[in-house]
């Protein structure tokens, strides 16, 4: 009776084994290519110059496309009308920097990328800069930041003297620009952790913090070189 009741346990065990479904051990959920995949979005604009003209597009300058602060090589050029179109993925941050030998950009054009953006390149010829400085017709953009450089001794303007504010974040971050023949110079769109350098032919490199104000203003006076 004994062997009986054993063989009848053995034989409930081994069909229940056969019933139970095999347990997997490993990851779960939708496989990675199933996982949906960051919308594309698209960013265009228009590249200008302006001078006394007022403003006009300016065609076949290239672009650098930089998300996040990290400069990449061009990415687009503008076309026969000035406008570019670059798609790319969604960060924080996108800006746009031309690489135009002979124009500076004084305003960083730059913003989040989530969806469909435009954004305008603003450009002045060096020519236009160091003459009659920054033209009306160049859309400000805050924090902006101006001054005057001049002579320590003397205590005359610096004409053409390089003005940049770069910032902790990158290639990206930096703007540059040249003073007039009043010494005069403004960037703007700038970061407020940026930092200001002026350079001149001639004359000792001087730097300062940009305040935190929207609207700043940081003057320079320059030592001539010893040499």
């Amino acid at each position: 009776m004994t062997c009986l009741r054993l063989l009848i346990f053995v034989v409930v065990v081994m069909s229940a084994c056969r019933e139970s479904p095999q347990r997997v051990i490993g990851p779960t959920g939708p496989p990675v290519s199933s996982l949906p995949k960051p919308s594309a979005f698209t960013l265009s604009g228009t590249v200008y110059e302006h001078g006394p003209f007022g403003q006009r597009p300016l065609a076949q300058v290239p672009l650098e496309i930089s998300p996040n602060g990290s400069r990449q090589s061009p990415e687009a050029v503008s076309d026969s009308d000035g406008r570019y179109t670059f798609t790319g993925i969604p960060v924080w941050e996108i800006s746009v920097q031309p690489v135009a030998a002979g124009y500076h950009q004084l305003c960083r054009a730059a913003s989040p990328f989530f969806a469909d953006l435009t954004l305008d390149v603003h450009l002045v010829s060096d020519s236009v800069l160091v003459t009659s400085g920054v033209p009306a017709s160049v859309p400000i953009v805050d924090p902006h930041v101006s001054g005057q450089v001049v002579d320590r001794n003397s205590r005359r303007p610096i004409k053409a003297a390089t003005v940049i504010a770069e910032s902790a974040i990158g290639p990206a971050g930096t703007m540059a620009t040249l003073t007039d023949s009043s010494g005069r110079y403004l960037l703007c769109g700038l970061r407020r952790d940026s930092w200001l350098y002026v350079l001149a032919d001639g004359y000792e490199t001087a730097d300062a913090s940009i305040p935190a104000d929207t609207a700043a203003t940081r003057d320079f006076e320059l030592t001539p070189n010893e040499d």
